[in-house]
């Protein structure tokens, strides 16, 4: 472990400590980059052990860290299976991880787990609260305006955005540490909403981009789009079902939108609800994922464009075109298969001739690992049942 960090552990012990109490977690771990790729375990708090030393890009906290750039949080195994090894290893069944940036980079996570009496981990909970710093173990009393000593004050500079400012008042003079900490917050506070700014406008771009790629303003396949917005509306509500973050959510409709797409160009109109479809007809449209993945890559990215490109795998790898297994099928490319599958087995003006809810519900049961996502089913189900 490099001096430094060696030396800030009793301080980063506190803030953790301070940080677990916060949002009720009964577990709180900090892990720091170490320079070589890795992320170290710094210090823990009620983990007593049986947490991993160490993690690095392939660890799901620091990979989905990584890309979200915001705090998220799983409640239980079953809600998402990237997890569920990580929570089994530490006898634990919900988790709210909090990435830690500076200049635009991922220098560290903090890993909260499980609260008092099962309770979930929701959106409510705050990650920086205004206290006195106190020893480990202790509670921190209110700061009274009387008790302030010394004042942080600096701009947060977000775009056109002007007059925001963070400040922290202490109770005495601020060790090192201390400042050090606050200009690592600062730095996270304005990319965060830098972030937020964009967000909004990038997520309509994507959505009209996704539009075009469907239906074109010089072609027009109602069907097509019909289906698209169904599966695209389902993607949303699942996504949000298994309580990814807001970005995930925002990519699972763009990616129920352009799943099909690329069936558009492969004689669409004239194989479309055509019966008795020949061998060959078949295999021409099962090219469906491999032309809208190259129509996707180029103006929604490589991400996209491989869950569109896998989302006919199956996870017993007899699916299309790759024949991938389990989790290397991307798990947007998973939710769109079941989403796909239920509109094509449920919807009245579906090429195929409609099942019932209760038909279709037991075709998942009885496809559940073989097809679909055995850990993704029962979830899907809950939210199908739910539904009106």
């Amino acid at each position: 472990m490099h001096p430094e960090v060696e030396e800030l552990r009793p301080k980063l012990k506190e803030i953790l400590y301070d940080c677990a109490v916060d949002i009720r977690a009964t577990k709180a771990a900090l892990f720091v980059q170490d320079g070589l790729g890795r992320f170290e375990l710094v210090t823990e708090y009620g983990f007593r052990g049986s947490i991993r030393e160490w993690a690095d890009a392939n660890d799901p906290m620091v990979d989905r860290c990584g890309r979200g750039r915001t705090p998220f949080f799983v409640n239980g195994m079953a809600a998402e299976p990237r997890f569920s090894q990580l929570l089994y290893e530490s006898s634990t069944d919900r988790l709210l991880a909090a990435p830690l940036y500076s200049r635009g980079k991922l220098i560290g996570l903090i890993d909260m787990r499980d609260k008092p009496g099962k309770q979930l981990f929701d959106e409510g909970g705050g990650f920086v609260r205004t206290t006195e710093s106190a020893p480990f173990g202790t509670s921190a009393p209110s700061l009274k305006p009387a008790d302030i000593q010394k004042v942080f004050t600096a701009p947060l500079a977000a775009g056109a955005l002007r007059g925001m400012y963070l400040t922290v008042a202490f109770s005495g003079n601020p060790e090192r540490a201390a400042h050090e900490l606050m200009g690592v917050l600062h730095t996270h506070m304005q990319v965060m909403i830098e972030q937020s700014l964009h967000r909004g406008e990038l997520a309509r771009a994507q959505a009209r981009i996704a539009e075009k790629l469907v239906e074109p303003d010089f072609a027009k396949y109602p069907e097509l789009r019909r289906h698209s917005e169904l599966v695209a509306q389902l993607c949303e509500s699942f996504a949000r079902q298994l309580a990814l973050t807001p970005a995930e959510v925002a990519s699972a409709r763009i990616a129920g939108i352009v799943h099909d797409c690329g069936i558009r160009l492969l004689d669409y109109d004239r194989l479309y609800r055509k019966p008795d479809l020949l061998p060959e007809e078949v295999s021409f449209l099962r090219e469906h994922p491999l032309v809208g993945a190259a129509m996707v890559e180029p103006l929604l990215g490589s991400e996209m464009a491989r869950v569109v490109l896998c989302h006919h795998e199956r996870v017993d790898g007899r699916g299309y075109p790759s024949e991938l297994h389990g989790d290397e099928i991307p798990l947007l490319a998973r939710i769109v298969q079941l989403c796909d599958a239920w509109v094509a087995m449920t919807d009245p003006d579906s090429y195929q001739a409609p099942e019932s809810r209760e038909s279709a519900l037991a075709t998942l049961h009885r496809t559940a690992g073989e097809q679909f996502d055995a850990a993704l089913v029962p979830r899907f189900i809950e939210m199908v049942r739910g539904m009106r």
